[in-house]
């Protein structure tokens, strides 16, 4: 569903800073212009977008979380609470 679709889309963000749209095909995210647009607008999430070129110099969309959402969830896991819905993710050692 739409819900569960936002929800891995939202997982991988926080667990790798980033999202594309090949990276979400690995989840069955087959429109992720339009999971990452519910995040923005239903969840109030704040991922920013760039367009970046691959090794043959194709295009593509890469997301990422902005640094207010970086703040919050960093606020948020240093009071040991949840994110989302989830536990805030560890801080890397």
């Amino acid at each position: 569903t739409m819900k569960n679709q936002c929800q891995l889309v939202l997982n991988h963000l926080i667990g790798h800073g980033y999202i594309t749209d090949l990276v979400a095909r690995n989840y069955g995210v087959r429109r992720l212009a339009s999971r990452i647009h519910d995040l923005k607008t239903i969840g109030g999430v704040g991922v920013q977008v760039q367009t970046r070129r691959d090794d043959q110099g194709n295009r593509y969309a890469y997301y990422f979380l902005s640094e207010d959402a970086r703040a919050v969830e960093r606020e948020i896991r240093d009071e040991g609470g949840t994110w989302n819905g989830r536990p805030a993710m560890k801080a890397a050692a």
